[in-house]
């Protein structure tokens, strides 16, 4: 492989997932023997590949190696935890993808694992968790912890002091508690790989409704803003119906977002 644009620095220790919706991979800090780095890179698959910088918002993770990094294909985001910058690190961040490239760490906990580099984590989509395995805190680990990831209404991960909204841009304005929320249901229909879907909408507006696969491409999708506010239900399975198999459904509308998991039978 050849591939053009701006090439990242040397390093090594670094992570690099896979983002399907964008058939790119995208590749975070690292080390080059003097210097720790935190900057996050793209490689574009399509066509002749491409390497650019990612341009991000928010408070990245500071510079480090051997972190772990997994992609999140429900959430569009990119998870890293841990690693090493002189010292051993515990702390989790994640780079949300579905708009200008955010990062927001994620709120730790006194049930967390602790301190590492080298580890893996993988997303288990079945149980809808990160699951963390081993690593090395100046001596070989072999444990196993799992991220239960939480689909509310809310934010998909309970992030720590994320960055303020940029007014004018999705997410600025009231964050009233008693404002109206999204909701969503799937319910699938055996014989067929039908998929009825039931949701709400606060409000008259743009509005998109997804199932995604595991890997987190989009399978089937519709434009619902223009049914108005109230509940709605609509077929989402294309006509021929969906094979068997576990999918997510996704419900977008301005700068809030939620997220239920169904499971197909034929």
């Amino acid at each position: 492989m050849a591939p053009g644009g701006t090439l990242p620095a040397p390093r090594r220790g670094h992570t690099a997932v896979y983002d399907p919706v964008n058939d790119r991979i995208l590749v975070f800090g690292g080390f080059n023997d003097i210097t720790f780095f935190n900057d996050t890179w793209a490689l574009a698959l399509s066509g002749i590949p491409q390497w650019t910088k990612v341009e991000t918002r928010g408070r990245p993770p500071s510079p480090r190696y051997g972190q772990a990094a997994a992609y999140d294909p429900v959430s569009r985001r990119m998870v890293v935890f841990g690693g090493y910058n002189g010292a051993f690190l515990d702390d989790g961040f994640a780079l949300d993808l579905s708009a200008t490239p955010t990062w927001s760490p994620i709120a730790g906990g006194s049930d967390q694992p602790p301190v590492r580099d080298f580890h893996t984590i993988v997303f288990d989509p079945r149980n809808d968790r990160l699951v963390l395995y081993g690593g090395n805190d100046g001596m070989p680990l072999g444990d196993v912890w799992g991220l239960s990831l939480d689909r509310g209404a809310g934010p998909p991960l309970k992030a720590a002091n994320p960055p303020p909204a940029v007014p004018g841009e999705p997410g600025a304005g009231s964050s009233d508690p008693r404002a109206p929320t999204l909701s969503l249901d799937g319910q699938p229909r055996p014989s067929r790989g039908g998929l009825d879907v039931t949701f709400s909408l606060p409000s008259a507006g743009a509005a998109r409704l997804e199932v995604l696969d595991v890997g987190g491409r989009v399978v089937a999708w519709r434009e619902v803003g223009f049914l108005g506010a109230g509940q709605h239900r609509v077929d989402l399975s294309g006509g021929q119906g969906l094979p068997s198999g576990v999918f997510w459904l996704r419900l977008t509308q301005g700068n809030r977002a939620v997220s239920r998991k169904v499971v197909v039978l034929q």
